[in-house]
């Protein structure tokens, strides 16, 4: 194991990663038990003022998830591992070789991780819950105008893969196999989504998850993984706002 607390750089990537840790997992379940009051958006702001401010909001969100989900990391890797860009990159699984058959997988994972959203749908329906009180689209609109949604939901997918299915996954791969590094990665990136104040999209996040390891240790690229994450939001998203257009 690389990792000694009594090497200084050692601790400093500790004392960072457990910031990311305390930002993204432990402040999603505080937030979970402690509800934050829902904001009013951007909706009171007009004009010139109001795209400042939609801009000023999305580039702090992507500013947010990139230091906390892709720098920090990679500064573990430097730090502890004293590994290179190209060995980083490595590490992480993102790779160009056979980049062909790691995005087709990721098209089929997006399609399997959608037809899991359906029987999930379809089973919690069968106890009589309206599922379209469970999407999270309405609390992100709230904060974020549609092309700013749109930005959102195509860039941070990458942060989050990084994170979760790049760093995460392959830490616990190598402590405990690629099985525990699947299922951990995938528990931890449920959990993130409790922040959201739904069980439900914990539930989803979880099985994604898993689906999004599953592609990953099995095409070694990561960039499958992205691809899916990225195809699922953005299908997720469209058929949402369709079916409010139409009344559904």
């Amino acid at each position: 194991m690389d990792f000694d607390f009594r090497q200084p750089r050692h601790v400093l990537a500790f004392v960072l990663l457990s910031i990311s840790f305390l930002l993204l997992i432990v402040y999603a379940v505080v937030s979970y038990f402690e509800p934050i009051p829902e904001t009013s958006g951007i909706g009171s702001y007009t004009g010139v003022t109001q795209l400042l401010f939609e801009i000023y909001l999305v580039a702090f969100s992507l500013i947010f998830v990139v230091i906390l989900m892709v720098i920090i990391p990679m500064l573990w890797y430097v730090l502890v591992n004293r590994l290179r860009f190209s060995e980083i990159l490595q590490r992480l699984r993102l790779s160009r070789e056979r980049l062909g058959p790691a995005l087709y997988w990721g098209i089929v994972t997006a399609i399997a991780a959608l037809m899991l959203s359906v029987v999930l749908d379809v089973i919690i329906l069968r106890f009589g819950v309206d599922t379209s009180n469970l999407s999270n689209i309405p609390q992100l609109q709230q904060l974020f105008p549609l092309p700013a949604l749109l930005v959102l939901i195509t860039v941070q997918p990458i942060a989050e893969e990084i994170f979760f299915r790049g760093f995460i996954l392959e830490k616990l791969s190598a402590f405990a196999g690629p099985t525990t590094g699947i299922i951990g990665s995938a528990v931890l990136f449920g959990v993130a989504h409790l922040s959201y104040g739904m069980l439900y999209t914990v539930v989803m996040a979880t099985g994604l998850g898993v689906l999004f390891g599953i592609v990953v240790v099995r095409t070694k690229n990561l960039y499958a993984s992205m691809l899916a994450h990225i195809l699922v939001n953005v299908t997720s998203i469209s058929l949402f706002l369709l079916g409010k257009s139409i009344g559904v």
